[in-house]
């Protein structure tokens, strides 16, 4: 193997301009490696490349055909024109080596100096953009493949409690914003624990404190999934992960501001053109935090569990959603939302922040609006019932909170003009036309729904 390695002509600079005449050598040399030795290989190759791009204007990517023909070979074995999947026993050696060389950078990253240590920082999350980020309007078999390997290495992250890659992953996320391959990541780390195998979720309770901002950006897109899925009637949380999400909220109120108090980097995509990397509505919304999910989660979820043409309230039904052991959970998790807010003003203000960013926005409040009128329409409730003036009381609450913690930055006369479309209620009419700056008494909304 050294005699083959002599022969190999000098340094690999990918970002040279002969790189595409050198080709036919490095997918030589590369053929002759063993896995191990190969990723070792290539991973160093990409570290001084993306390197060496910081040199170029942003998003601009130097030998990029040549650069994404060696990933897709050599580390997802999908050689161009290819249409096998890779063998089994090759795919999980890869994901064992993606967890050891993703830990081998961050102890480099931890045994480097200050000054070195968020550069070398910024290369682990490069790479890793480099080797899983695509373009989602133009999914190829590799991009699926990359995103099923992706799947299964943070899933397995998860389970071995790998910050390096969970870091990463999280990132990733943050600037795919709510992308589809973002969705579909998040969909199937679902499926996994909390559908296929939902005695693992143990190991989901303990991810804030393994990785607070993977957990902060997953509870932010799984909001989004589910709040997004209402006209198909799939929003509500399945059991196990609201009790989840319930935990990590109550357990951990600050985990709602973990994307203020920890910011993560924009990562320039190596797949994705400039133009379409920064898509106002999905990247605005996901860079917000889970608050306004959380809150669009517990005000639709009386709605979604009532039944088609319920009764009004005080006539008999069969069990009310208040009452049912779902139902109390969301109420729970509502009250922990709620002191999330509260408890979030105080760290801010703690921190010296003048202002508490903005969490709820005017689009997120039109969202909710939306889905509220849309799913009273589509199941015929009417406007009185107990499930419909549950979602509003939940809705004014709130609003209620979010004005006097400054989550909320539009105005009232704003909120009123969004809100004139909603059924009638008290609270939310005492709410929408208090004149006092957004205080209350205090006591006067203790009482969660």
């Amino acid at each position: 193997m050294a005699a083959y390695r002599d022969k190999h002509s000098g340094p690999v600079c990918l970002w040279y301009s002969n790189t595409p005449q050198r080709m036919p050598e490095l997918r030589d040399f590369l053929s002759h490696q063993e896995l191990p030795l190969a990723l070792f290989e290539l991973f160093s190759w990409f570290e001084k490349y993306f390197i060496q791009c910081e040199n170029f204007p942003p998003g601009k990517f130097p030998n990029k055909e040549c650069v994404s023909q060696l990933i897709a070979e050599f580390v997802f074995n999908h050689p161009e024109g290819s249409h096998k999947r890779p063998n089994p026993l090759r795919e999980l050696r890869l994901l064992e080596e993606l967890c050891h060389s993703l830990k081998e950078m961050q102890h480099k990253e931890e045994d480097s100096e200050q000054s070195h240590h968020d550069r070398n920082q910024d290369m682990r999350h490069v790479l890793f953009e480099g080797l899983f980020g695509c373009n989602p309007k133009q999914l190829n078999k590799v991009d699926e493949y990359r995103l099923e390997v992706l799947g299964k290495l943070v899933s397995l992250a998860i389970s071995i409690k790998s910050v390096s890659v969970l870091e990463c992953a999280a990132i990733w996320i943050y600037n795919q914003g709510f992308s589809p391959v973002c969705t579909t990541l998040v969909s199937r780390l679902v499926e996994d624990y909390c559908t296929l195998v939902p005695g693992s979720l143990g190991v989901l309770g303990d991810l804030v404190q393994v990785c607070p901002q993977f957990t902060s950006q997953f509870l932010t897109a799984v909001m989004y999934v589910f709040n997004s899925n209402t006209d198909k009637g799939a929003a509500i949380l399945p059991e196990s992960l609201l009790e989840l999400v319930t935990t990590w909220v109550t357990d951990s109120p600050l985990l709602c501001i973990e994307h203020i108090t920890n910011r993560l980097p924009h990562v320039p995509s190596f797949y994705t053109p400039i133009k379409q990397q920064t898509h106002p509505d999905i990247l605005y919304l996901s860079n917000r935090g889970p608050i306004a999910g959380l809150v669009h989660c517990c005000v639709i979820a009386p709605l979604l569990s009532a039944q088609n043409g319920a009764m009004e309230s005080g006539n008999p039904l069969e069990e009310p959603s208040r009452g049912t052991k779902t139902g109390l959970m969301f109420s729970k998790l509502f009250l922990g939302v709620l002191q999330s807010m509260l408890y979030s003003q105080a760290e801010l203000a703690r921190l010296k922040y003048i202002r508490c960013p903005e969490m709820i926005t005017t689009e997120s409040i039109k969202r909710m609006v939306q889905n509220v009128s849309k799913l009273i329409k589509l199941k015929h409730l009417p406007l009185q019932s107990e499930e419909v003036q549950m979602a509003l009381d939940r809705f004014a609450q709130a609003i209620q909170v979010a004005l006097a913690t400054g989550v909320i930055h539009s105005s009232r006369d704003k909120l009123v003009n969004i809100c004139s479309g909603l059924p009638e209620n008290r609270l939310l009419h005492l709410v929408l036309h208090h004149k006092d700056n957004g205080k209350i008494a205090p006591g006067a909304m203790l009482q969660v729904g």
